[in-house]
């Protein structure tokens, strides 16, 4: 297998036992073609256990986009993040995680706020979108199931194996200066591993009358806080801290040791107990979680929330000195149950199994899913009926509509009466779209939701279509369509400009039509439904939001018109849309594309609504666009500096349509290539004074045809397609021979033609 494995967050000594998991299992796909991701001060420690790996150094700033720009299906045939969630929550390729636990859903004060957040943000559309997900015990398996409602099919417990240290005969050293008697404690100093509880059964015990001193290891960071508090109950001198000890000295500390005291509140698995078995170590841990599932009866178990508890165990196994000796002899029989071979090869075969899954192709539904639309409405009482009519007339059965009408006078309840028998209304006074649209939603049912503004209207056949596409993309958050700009009259005006997802592509400008967009109704709340502040621009964010967690899709139907006409509000209040858009994309990404910086210097200069007149591109747009791009990314100057030359017409490198749909000389953009389709069509204008136009088309580096253009008018071209390529998403380049600049108008550009549309369909249906 071609496998990609996100290492972003491995840090050597500082990740506790998730540590061993990765260096045992990267270790034991080493036979498979394994490329890594890994922060670029760690590239030389992971190094030590894939030495014939691919290993790219990242950074924190960039590291999650490189990955995600990397990940194609073409390229890798599994997607392996061993550290707690998919990153990116969303890629094209067969994907696993191992999710030890889920800690902060009953421990949430052990975070902070960010940390908290990013767990909150991330583990649950993890386990919707993994096809596979590996955790440590049964125990952490039934949370997770519990919790995210993963499928118990698809959440697999890697039970996991001390390292080969702990196996090997004793040696000892006097380099440690170890207490002639204590107890031993292996863990950073973090929340959950319960060094408070633990130090107050020291107390106790001690004032029983026991003589016991505790060693401490791991990670300095935390250690002074548990310091203090040994310090506090007088217990400093009992208390030794040997900070991050060298690996092959630990099983000479297990084995001096009276025993492992290991009582946390919170394990994915509890490593160390294996350790102590294989050292003929006695074991005191938690009498609850995976520490009961690891240990079985091969150890004293105690509560640990109360110290009395801890202390009695301390006292018990002290004192009995048969019961050490049968904690022993029972440890090293439980160990004989685990390895790092059997948890590798549990690894392999899951992930075999996820590869080796047919793709979906055609399905047939046969329980159609309930749709819930909303359609928020203020005076628009002359485009109302028409909306109404085009959902009530999809002919489909599970329909749950409702119009949430903002208290019209202008004839709009009369309209809603008429069909009240059909849907149902609500017409008072609210606090605008966004808080209808999410207002609606908690009035609507259903596995799919949609809202449909009062000016737009569905296409026949379209509820159908979607249901069938969530059928076949069961995780997907949010599917798309093509759709249509019309008039006020309802004629065609031209294609809305969709193109197929990507991230950096919805960055760049708004591919998806709002009409033709429905969403799974977990994803819209669980991006966070609208955000209700916005007037302008919620569609655009509401995207940002759904594709951070849930994938994407873009089907190939046109299912939606968007009604374009100077009393909508986008075209009336361009100001502020592009203020609300800008903010977005800044807010979502960190970052604002050229493409959106330059249409806000064209409209600053020309007021034009971008629409029913568009700015044309000019030396002083151009000029002011780099202006405003280092005003609004002055950490990324080098980034926008790359893009303003390439896209700025400064040279013919420019491989993206402009607005008003010329390219220059090569154009470069993305098809899906549907499973019976052998033919992409490239329609547009040619109406350039260029004689003996040539272009030439290549997909997924394979090059298909020229074909010559002929001038003054549209065209359309078609060029077969190889077989390799069905069933994909594809890059497509369009080249052209010659190009040419206008002048007037200040207009530089590099330009060749217009590009229409490319579309990919059967030979069947082509002309």
């Amino acid at each position: 297998m071609r496998i990609a494995i996100n290492l972003r967050q491995f840090y050597k000594g500082k990740i506790g036992g998730m540590e061993n998991y990765v260096r045992n299992i990267v270790e034991g796909l080493r036979h498979h073609d394994l490329t890594i991701w890994v922060h670029r001060d760690e590239v030389a420690h992971v190094r030590e256990f894939a030495p014939t790996a691919a290993i790219h150094g990242i950074t924190h700033e960039t590291g999650l986009s490189e990955i995600g720009a990397a990940l194609k299906p073409e390229k890798f045939d599994l997607f392996f993040c061993p550290l707690l969630v998919l990153e990116p929550l969303v890629v094209d390729v067969p994907s696993a995680v191992m999710m030890p636990d889920i800690q902060h859903e009953f421990f949430p004060e052990f975070f902070d706020a960010s940390v908290l957040k990013w767990r909150k943000d991330t583990y649950g559309p993890t386990a919707r979108n993994a096809d596979i997900l590996f955790t440590l015990s049964e125990h952490a398996k039934q949370t997770i199931v519990d919790t995210y409602g993963a499928p118990a099919a698809k959440v697999l417990p890697i039970h996991l194996d001390a390292d080969d240290e702990f196996r090997a005969p004793a040696s000892y050293t006097d380099s440690l200066r170890l207490p002639a008697r204590y107890l031993y404690f292996p863990a950073n100093f973090w929340p959950h591993k319960n060094h408070e509880n633990v130090l107050e059964a020291l107390r106790i015990a001690v004032d029983g009358g026991e003589e016991i001193d505790l060693v401490l290891t791991g990670a300095e960071a935390g250690s002074e806080n548990a310091l203090e508090q040994a310090a506090r109950l007088g217990l400093a001198s009992r208390v030794h801290y040997l900070g991050h000890v060298a690996k092959h000295l630990v099983p000479e500390i297990y084995r001096r040791a009276q025993a492992l005291l290991f009582a946390t509140k919170f394990e994915g698995f509890g490593i160390p107990i294996l350790e102590a078995f294989y050292c003929g170590t006695p074991v005191i841990t938690s009498s609850a979680g995976s520490c009961v599932e690891v240990a079985g009866e091969a150890a004293l178990l105690v509560d640990p929330l109360s110290p009395e508890s801890i202390a009695g165990g301390i006292v018990k196994l002290l004192r009995d000195a048969e019961l050490r000796r049968w904690l022993v002899e029972k440890g090293a029989e439980r160990v004989k149950l685990f390895s790092w071979a059997s948890a590798i090869e549990r690894t392999e075969k899951a992930c075999g199994e996820v590869v080796a899954r047919p793709m979906p192709t055609r399905v047939e539904v046969t329980e159609w899913p309930i749709i819930g639309i909303v359609t928020p409405t203020y005076n628009m009482a002359h485009f109302l009926e028409e909306t109404i009519q085009s959902v009530l007339s999809q002919g489909y059965d599970k329909l749950d509509y409702v119009v949430m009408d903002g208290g019209s006078r202008d004839g709009t309840v009369a309209i809603l009466r008429k069909y009240e028998d059909r849907l149902r209304w609500v017409s008072e006074r609210d606090g605008g779209q966004g808080a209808a649209i999410n207002k609606g939603w908690h009035a609507t049912h259903g596995e799919i939701f949609a809202y449909l503004n009062a000016d737009d209207t569905y296409l026949p056949g379209a509820l159908t279509a979607v249901a069938k596409h969530f059928r076949a993309n069961p995780k997907a958050g949010l599917i798309y369509g093509e759709a249509y700009h019309v008039d006020v009259e309802g004629k065609t005006l031209d294609r809305y400009p969709t193109r197929p997802f990507s991230n950096d592509a919805l960055a760049e400008q708004c591919i998806i039509c709002q009409p033709a967009a429905f969403l799974a109704r977990d994803a819209y709340v669980e991006a966070g439904m609208i955000n209700s502040s916005m007037h302008f621009a919620l569609d655009y964010d509401l995207w940002f939001r759904v594709a951070k967690k849930y994938p994407v899709r873009k089907v190939d139907e046109y299912l939606a018109t968007s009604r374009m006409h100077m009393d909508n509000k986008t075209l009336a209040n361009r100001w502020r849309v592009f203020q609300e858009i800008l903010g977005a994309v800044k807010t979502r990404y960190g970052y604002i594309p050229q493409e959106w910086v330059h249409g806000y210097a064209c409209y600053l200069l020309d007021r034009k609504d971008q629409f029913f007149d568009r700015s044309r591109p000019s030396v002083p747009s151009i000029l002011l666009s780099l202006m405003l791009g280092a005003w609004y990314n002055p950490h990324q100057l080098r980034r926008y500096w790359v893009e303003w030359k390439r896209n700025a017409g400064i040279s013919q490198t420019f491989t993206g349509r402009w607005d008003d749909g010329w390219i220059s000389r090569r154009f470069a953009s993305e098809v899906t290539v549907g499973a019976d389709h052998d033919v992409l069509r490239v329609s547009g204008k040619h109406n350039a004074p260029i004689r003996n136009l040539v272009l030439c088309v290549v997909v997924e580096g394979q090059r298909l045809d020229e074909r010559p253009v002929s001038s003054n008018g549209p065209f359309l071209l078609e060029f077969p397609l190889p077989a390799s390529v069905r069933g994909k998403a594809c890059a497509v380049t369009v080249e052209a021979n010659r190009t040419w600049r206008p002048g007037a108008g200040g207009d530089y550009r590099q330009l060749s033609c217009v590009i229409d549309e490319l579309q990919t369909v059967s030979s069947r249906n082509a002309s």
